[in-house]
């Protein structure tokens, strides 16, 4: 197939290809952002977004094409919201942006493209692709398959075990995720550690303003992140002190199973004036909100069962507030005694009694915090591994 009749003066060098919104969302898209940031100044890049993301009712993300610093990204069906509520005609929506997928790829001719995506069969085309127009294919996984963990059938899984080997190279988050998927065969592997966009940190002036609250940011992980733990750890440290807050910040469900049981007893304890709902946070907003914190806190009480990593820790480390986290999984290889308060999962007093300290001591506690700190900027800083990163993605 030609595509001379396409004027393109220079070939792209990258693609990054997603369902996820942009640029404004979570843990997917802020680590999208974090690691393009850094090597767009020396690859040519574009994120491309083949469905919409948005509900017509909460429109986050507005703009369908456009910038984000250094960023170029489009939706390719020209809307970031679903404009029909009829089923059918979403179907037909959703391939109309992967029809507008295809053309875009043809017309941009990139030189590797990433694709971070669970739908398998965009994969598949992205394959098919490949065939005639010559790019290296990454794929990015940050947890294990979702036909693992959502238990579907013999099938799914099969497919998505083949296009992991057809791939030309994975971006995995964990050494845990690396080694699972060598043992199904794939061959080469780039390990990325969470990354988080320091920049959206430097100003912060953390140990000035300092507020009376801790705080847990989250969004649909919050029973993962151990939230009924954090908030029964906190009535226990407000039984010997008072006049401080808990903040449970960002996109919370309050339909959900876990939400609605962390409501429940916050009624039941009377504890509505002390625990509040904030509501979504802008990302911009983030910073400032970490950033004058007592400290920020996540109780996970379990290895992560999808084999990923705490996205949010790197935010909160990069505060350079203290953290207080239980030693779970893969944690215990980045932190330790000096750059965070780690807890023990079930320990509920234990926690309690650390929140008391950091009040208590608050100088020993900022210093663990700008440790913290420290740490992130280099170890979850994406400039870190840029140069292997890029050579991968080219190689």
């Amino acid at each position: 197939m030609s595509v001379s009749f396409f004027n393109i003066k220079k070939r792209l060098d990258l693609l990054v290809i997603t369902q996820e919104p942009f640029p404004y969302g979570m843990a997917a898209t802020n680590r999208i952002i974090s690691y393009l940031k850094i090597i767009s100044d020396t690859l040519k890049s574009k994120v491309l977004i083949f469905r919409p993301t948005e509900k017509k009712e909460k429109i986050i993300n507005k703009i369908p094409k456009g910038y984000l610093d250094n960023i170029s990204y489009e939706y390719t069906c020209n809307l970031t919201y679903w404009p029909f509520k009829s089923v059918l005609l979403k179907i037909i929506f959703f391939f109309y942006g992967l029809f507008m997928l295809t053309l875009s790829i043809i017309k941009t001719k990139p030189k590797a493209i990433i694709v971070y995506s669970n739908i398998y069969y965009v994969t598949i085309l992205l394959l098919a692709l490949r065939t005639f127009l010559n790019y290296r294919l990454i794929i990015e996984e940050t947890e294990y398959p979702k036909c693992i963990l959502n238990k579907k059938g013999y099938l799914s899984k099969i497919i998505n075990i083949k296009l992991y080997k057809k791939a030309d190279g994975m971006i995995v988050m964990t050494k845990t995720l690396e080694k699972y998927y060598r043992t199904i065969g794939v061959k080469y592997i780039f390990v990325l550690p969470m990354t988080v966009d320091a920049n959206r940190f430097n100003n912060l002036e953390v140990s000035i303003n300092r507020g009376n609250y801790f705080v847990y940011l989250g969004s649909g992980g919050a029973e993962r992140d151990g939230l009924i733990e954090i908030i029964k750890a906190f009535q226990l440290f407000r039984l010997n002190k008072s006049g401080y807050k808990l903040l449970l910040a960002g996109n919370l469900d309050k339909n959900s199973n876990i939400i609605r049981s962390a409501i429940n007893f916050i009624k039941l304890n009377k504890l509505e004036e002390d625990i509040l709902f904030t509501g979504y946070i802008k990302y911009e907003e983030i910073p400032k909100l970490l950033g004058s914190s007592i400290a920020n806190i996540m109780l996970p009480q379990k290895i992560f069962i999808t084999g990923g990593f705490p996205t949010k820790l790197g935010e909160y480390l990069m505060s350079g507030r203290p953290v207080i986290i239980t030693n779970v999984g893969e944690l215990s290889a980045f932190l330790n005694e000096s750059n965070a308060f780690i807890v023990p999962p079930g320990d509920l007093l234990y926690v309690s009694n650390v929140m008391n300290y950091i009040i208590e001591h608050k100088k020993e506690a900022d210093e663990i915090g700008m440790r913290g700190r420290e740490f992130a900027l280099k170890y979850f800083n994406p400039l870190y591994y840029k140069k292997d990163l890029i050579k991968f993605i080219m190689k």
